[in-house]
């Protein structure tokens, strides 16, 4: 199994999503905005984590990180004032601005440093266990009347077609051979 398919792509993705919509929830309020209300921040986080997941098919890279929080924070950040009735702010602060840049790029590093950690992970597991799956291969070989045994194969259909029903108690003859008459 591979981080970019099954479950760990899932959890990928909603850990990416948990972090970009709460980096921008953060900012948010901090900035004086209002709290979200809970519907209107599960609807977010779910629409988040579509993108999220179309996203998580590969690594999650630095880059990748950093330009995924930031697409959110100016994508969430207003339609946060919107949900919560408020007008989206026209200016922020530059110390606000760094503030959370910084935090970006220090939830980026770690959250990168995660996906290396498990897409290696996967790897070393991988390698360990195909060594296994070849002794395994040598030490229990398969026997085929087992096989066959366990997997019997499927009956026979025996039923009769229903055009070929003979009426009960009418026994079959063999064929009679034709006479002609020829008249001359």
């Amino acid at each position: 199994m591979q981080p970019a398919s099954g479950p760990s792509r899932l959890v990928r993705a909603l850990v990416v999503a948990a972090a970009c919509v709460g980096i921008t929830l953060s900012a948010h309020v901090f900035a004086g905005g209002m709290v979200v209300p809970a519907r209107s921040l599960l609807l977010v986080y779910g629409a988040v984590c579509l993108v999220t997941y179309a996203l998580s098919g590969r690594r999650w890279t630095l880059g990748r990180l950093l330009v995924a929080f930031g697409a959110a924070q100016v994508v969430l950040h207003p339609a946060f004032d919107l949900l919560t009735g408020g007008m989206p702010m026209a200016s922020t602060d530059a110390a606000m601005l760094a503030a959370h840049g910084v935090a970006a790029l220090v939830l980026a590093v770690v959250l990168a440093r995660g996906d290396v950690v498990l897409w290696r992970t996967v790897d070393a597991v991988a390698a360990l266990l195909r060594p296994l799956a070849a002794l395994l291969r040598v030490l229990v070989p398969v026997r085929s009347d087992v096989l066959l045994t366990a997997c019997p194969a499927p009956a026979p259909d025996l039923r009769i077609p229903a055009g070929l029903v003979v009426a009960p108690g009418a026994e079959r003859a063999p064929p009679r051979p034709r006479l002609t008459h020829r008249s001359s």
